[in-house]
């Protein structure tokens, strides 16, 4: 039998005890990852869904599982930790919770379709890696953006559309460096639209759309090269409209139902991308930029509700894709020369009528008494 002395057995205990207590004591990220997540979704469930409910759309999200990463609508990462919640449209109801803002690893969120309500938590700053966040026709989300979510360094998409949010839009939104969807139309944003938002290089799509954003538009905007979509519609912006043809890549143009004047600059026709172009129901004047007619991507034009005057050229035939085209409410004169099948002329007077061209392939516009007239054209 072998025998060791006291101090020998002492000293390699001593040696033993930090690898005892490293393997015994060390916390493993992936399980307390695991934990705090799932105790988050948990909270996040209760706050947001009645209990009991016999149509839970989350069913499977339940606290006796040892891992939340295959629960509906949830995504792990290779650490188990929690990186996309898609949770559109599944009768979500009340206010956010403050331990859904606990998921740091989170970088994708969709909460659109629901019925959440309250204002946007200061706590959504803590979500640093979020990349993608879509809170879309809740409706009932209201009060201002919190200034944190402008901390959101990561963020390339944001939407915020068709809720009840309020206040201006702070020029801290020139921190969203990443960013390439802005959607906050559909809210009741006021203010003027920040110079600021001109510095977000990275941006394509933009909707302000049906808000009460008021004032000019920021010359900054002409430095979004990289913007494809541009809605400022239903606002109460003024003064000119900008060229836009420093935005070579703009593909979707409407300013429609604002108070812009002034001409149409003949540099939009620049554009040659543009698919869609609606300057309707604003008060601009003076005649059509005969540049317009050789903008033959565009597939629908609305100039109409304005004070444009001039005669419509036959070189509108030179617009071979166009779909739609409508000049309601405006003092053009002349002849409309068809571009497609059905061509309809009507006044504020009466209703829409649909006529053939003539023998002659023209179609003269219906006179109201104001020396008004509406001209459209349906291709589709």
């Amino acid at each position: 039998m072998v025998q060791c002395s006291l101090p020998l057995a002492l000293g390699m205990v001593l040696m033993l005890m930090p690898m005892l207590l490293v393997c015994e004591f060390r916390p493993l990220g992936g399980v307390q990852a695991l934990s705090t997540d799932m105790a988050a979704l948990l909270a996040f469930k209760s706050a947001v869904l009645p209990q009991g409910n016999p149509d839970d759309p989350l069913p499977n999200w339940v606290g006796t599982d040892s891992s939340p990463c295959s629960w509906t609508g949830v995504t792990c990462n290779s650490d188990n930790e929690v990186v996309r919640l898609q949770l559109s449209d599944i009768e979500l109801s009340g206010t956010m919770p403050a331990q859904l803002f606990t998921i740091l690893a989170l970088e994708h969120l969709d909460l659109s379709l629901n019925a959440l309500s309250g204002s946007i938590p200061l706590d959504i700053g803590n979500l640093t890696r979020l990349n993608y966040l879509n809170l879309t026709a809740n409706q009932m989300l209201s009060g201002p953006i919190p200034l944190s979510l402008f901390g959101l360094f990561n963020l390339q998409s944001l939407d915020l559309s068709y809720n009840s949010i309020s206040g201006v839009l702070s020029s801290d939104i020139e921190l969203l460096v990443n960013l390439q969807e802005l959607v906050l139309g559909s809210n009741s944003f006021s203010g003027v639209i920040p110079p600021e938002i001109g510095t977000l290089s990275m941006l394509q799509y933009l909707d302000l759309s049906s808000n009460t954003f008021s004032g000019t538009l920021p010359v900054q905007l002409g430095n979004l090269v990289n913007l494809q979509h541009l809605d400022l519609s239903s606002n109460a912006l003024s003064g000119d409209i900008p060229a836009l043809e420093t935005m070579s890549n703009l593909e979707f143009v409407d300013v429609s139902s604002n108070f812009f004047s002034g001409v149409i600059s003949p540099q939009v026709a620049t554009l040659a991308s543009l698919t869609y172009l609606d300057f309707s129901n604003n008060s601009l004047s003076g005649p059509i930029p005969s540049q317009i007619w050789g903008m033959t991507s565009l597939q629908e034009l609305d100039l109409g509700a304005n004070a444009l005057t001039g005669s419509l050229p036959r070189e509108l035939g030179n617009l071979i894709n166009l779909q739609s085209f409508y000049l309601g409410d405006s003092h053009l004169t002349g002849m409309l020369k068809p571009v497609c099948g059905s061509i309809y002329a009507s006044s504020p007077y009466t209703s829409k009528v649909t006529a053939a061209p003539t023998h002659q392939g023209q179609l003269k516009t219906e006179q109201s008494s104001e020396d008004s007239f509406a001209v459209g054209i349906s291709c589709l």
